[in-house]
C-alpha cells in the first residue's frame, strides 16, 4: 500500500514539474469551422461514459433540428485477433463518409494512435473528445460488464477468465485508459498527458460527466439536453465489495493511468480546456515543418524518437539503415524518467548532465527538458552528432548550454569540467576495455551515474557468476562498437562490485532481462543499474525485476 501511494507521489510531482501551469490545448486543425457546421470525434474508452455522451449528443443534435447521425459501432468484443485493425479500417471509412455542411460525431472503440494517421490525411476539422474514469472503478465495471449477460461474448470471456482473481492477475486488462489514448505505442502518461493537452478539444469525467459534458456541448454551440445515462451499474453491491477487497491491488498496478487521470481530475483544471478557445499558432509554418520532415529523412536512421514540438518526431516506428538493416527505435524522454525517478523530485534544477555515447543525443534533451543547465554528449559516430546538431538547432525547446561533439571515451580524460549526472547507456559492451572506459566516466560524476549493457545469456538453471566474456562484434553497422573487441557481464552482481570499486558505495538494479543460451534464438540480456556517490541517496529505490526473458 505504501509503495503504491508513493509511486503516486512521484508522478503527482513529475505531472506538476511539467505542467505547472496546468493543461493547454491545441487542436488538430487550426482552422476555424462554422459554429454548427462540426465534425466532433469521440474516442469512446470502455466503461467510461462513452454511450451516455453519445446519446446526449443524438438529443442534442435533434434539439437543434440537426439530422445528422452518430456514426460509428462499438465493437466489445475487443479481445479478439485483428479487432483494433477493424476498428480503425471502420473510424477510416466513417470519417471518409461523413457529411459535411452540419455537425455530426464518429464515436467507437478507437484507440488514438491507430487513427491519428487517418486524422492527418483529412482536410475535415476535428473536435477530438473523451471521457475518463477513477481507473479502479474502471477496471471493476470492464470485469462486470464483460461477465453480464449484455456483453456480445460473455461465455468465451468467462473461459478465459473464470474469476475476478485470473482477470486480476492479466497484465493486459490494465492501465486500457492509457492505452486507448497513447500517441503512439509505448508513449508514458506524460507524454500521453501532452498529446491530449495539444490535440484533443474536451475530456470528460465520469465522476462529473453532467458539468463536463453540459460545458462540452455549449463550447461546440450545441442545445444542452437532460442528460441520459445508459449501461449504470447492475450489480452496485458487487462492484462496491470488489472494489473494497483488490482496490489496492488495482491502484498498485495502475499507477501511471491513476496519474493520468488525476491530471484531469484536479478541481483547478476542471474547465481548463476553455481556457484556450483562442487558436495558438503552429510552433512550425507549413513551409518549415515540411522541410524539417524532409531533413529528418535525409538525416535516418535514426535511433531516437525525440519530440520536436509540435507533434514532429525524429523517427518512426521502425526504422533502416541503407543495407536495409533494422536499425531500433527507443524514447529516451521515457527511458530518463523511468531511470532517475525519485532522485531529483524537482528536476535536475540547474545540474550539469554527461552522455557517454549519446547517439542523437534524446537523454540530453530530456535532461535539459528536465532542468538542466548544462549538457554534453558526445559519440565516436559523426552520423549521430549530426542528427544530435540538428535537433539542437531546429527543436522548439530550449538548447541553450548544450554542447555535442564527435569524440571517443578516451578524450573526456582531456576535459576540464565533471559532471552531476552521467548517462552510461548502451556503451559498456562495446568496449575493449569496458572498466577502464567506465572509469574514465565514473572519474568526471560528483552524484549520480546511470548505467545499462548487455548481459551474456546464462545457461538454463546456472547460477550468475562475476565474470566478463570477450566476443568479437562487426565495425560496420551504425549500432555496433567501433573497437570490435567486446566484454558482457554475466549479470549485476559484477556490475556492482566494478560500480562500488569505482567510488559508487551505493547502487540499485532498476531491471535484468535474463536470456537463457540453450534458447533457439536467445539473443542478450539487458539490464540498468543507477549508482549514487553518496550512501542512502537510493534510499527510494528497492531492486528492480529480474526476468526470464523467452
Amino acid at each position: 500500500m505504501a509503495n503504491c501511494f508513493e509511486k503516486l507521489w512521484r508522478r503527482k510531482w513529475q505531472c506538476i514539474q511539467l505542467f505547472p501551469n496546468g493543461l493547454s490545448r491545441l487542436e488538430l486543425d487550426r482552422t476555424k469551422g462554422t459554429q454548427l457546421s462540426k465534425l466532433i470525434v469521440n474516442i469512446h474508452i470502455p466503461k467510461t461514459a462513452g454511450s451516455s455522451f453519445r446519446r446526449t449528443m443524438q438529443r442534442a443534435l435533434a434539439k437543434d433540428n440537426l439530422a445528422a447521425p452518430i456514426i460509428g459501432v462499438d465493437n466489445h468484443a475487443g479481445h479478439k485477433s485483428g479487432y483494433h485493425r477493424q476498428m480503425t479500417a471502420e473510424f477510416e471509412e466513417a470519417l471518409n463518409n461523413a457529411p459535411t455542411g452540419s455537425t455530426c460525431m464518429i464515436s467507437g472503440h478507437y484507440r488514438y494512435r491507430d487513427i491519428r494517421e487517418c486524422l492527418k490525411r483529412s482536410d475535415r476539422k476535428v473536435h477530438l473528445v473523451t471521457s475518463l474514469r477513477d481507473p479502479v472503478k474502471r477496471f471493476i465495471s470492464d470485469y462486470l460488464y464483460c461477465t453480464s449477460d449484455r456483453h456480445t461474448d460473455q461465455k468465451g470471456f468467462l473461459e478465459r477468465f473464470p474469476d475476478f482473481e485470473t482477470y486480476l492477475n492479466t497484465p493486459l486488462q490494465y492501465n486500457k485508459q492509457l492505452q486507448y489514448l497513447q500517441p503512439y505505442e509505448g508513449a508514458s502518461f506524460l507524454e500521453t498527458i501532452e498529446a491530449i493537452k495539444r490535440d484533443f478539444y474536451g475530456v470528460m469525467l465520469v465522476e462529473r460527466f453532467d458539468d463536463d459534458s453540459e460545458q462540452l456541448l455549449r463550447r461546440l454551440g450545441l442545445s444542452v439536453p437532460q442528460v441520459e445515462r445508459v449501461n449504470t451499474a447492475k450489480k452496485p453491491t458487487v462492484a462496491a465489495e470488489l472494489f473494497n477487497k483488490y482496490g489496492d491491488q488495482i491502484r498498485e498496478k495502475s499507477a501511471e493511468e491513476i496519474a493520468l487521470y488525476e491530471a484531469f481530475a484536479d478541481p483547478s483544471m476542471a474547465d481548463y480546456f476553455s481556457q484556450f478557445d483562442q487558436e495558438r499558432p503552429a510552433v512550425f509554418s507549413p513551409e518549415k515543418r515540411k522541410s524539417l520532415e524532409q531533413e529528418i529523412e535525409s538525416l535516418g536512421p535514426w535511433h531516437h524518437r525525440i519530440d520536436m514540438g509540435d507533434g514532429l518526431f525524429t523517427a518512426p516506428d521502425v526504422v533502416w539503415n541503407e543495407t536495409r538493416e533494422k536499425v531500433s527505435v527507443v524514447i529516451p524522454s521515457q527511458k530518463f524518467r523511468q531511470g532517475l525517478k525519485g532522485l531529483f523530485p524537482y528536476g535536475l534544477d540547474g545540474r550539469s548532465f554527461l552522455d557517454c555515447g549519446c547517439n542523437a543525443g534524446g537523454y540530453c534533451f530530456a535532461a535539459k527538458d528536465a532542468g538542466a543547465a548544462r549538457t554534453f554528449g558526445f559519440d565516436v559516430r559523426e552520423h549521430w552528432i549530426d542528427q544530435a546538431r540538428f535537433v539542437a538547432q531546429n527543436r522548439s525547446g530550449n538548447s541553450e548550454g548544450m554542447r555535442f561533439e564527435v569524440a571517443d571515451l578516451l578524450n573526456l580524460k582531456a576535459m576540464p569540467e565533471d559532471f552531476d549526472v552521467t548517462w552510461f547507456s548502451g556503451l559498456f559492451y562495446h568496449l575493449p576495455d569496458p572498466v577502464a572506459g567506465l572509469k574514465i566516466a565514473a572519474d568526471k560524476t560528483r552524484d549520480i551515474l546511470f548505467i545499462t549493457t548487455a548481459t551474456r545469456p546464462l545457461a538454463s538453471g546456472a547460477d550468475e557468476g562475476t565474470s566478463l566474456t570477450m566476443k568479437f562484434e562487426s565495425t560496420e553497422a551504425l549500432m555496433s562498437g567501433v573497437h570490435r573487441l567486446s566484454w558482457l557481464p554475466d549479470g549485476p552482481k559484477s556490475m556492482k562490485k566494478i560500480l562500488n570499486w569505482l567510488g559508487f558505495p551505493e547502487t540499485r538494479v532498476l531491471f535484468w532481462y535474463k536470456r537463457t543460451s540453450d534458447q533457439k534464438r536467445h539473443g542478450l540480456g539487458r539490464m540498468a543499474i543507477v549508482a549514487a556517490r553518496e550512501k542512502g541517496r537510493l534510499r527510494g529505490y528497492k531492486e528492480g525485476d529480474i526476468v526470464d526473458v523467452v
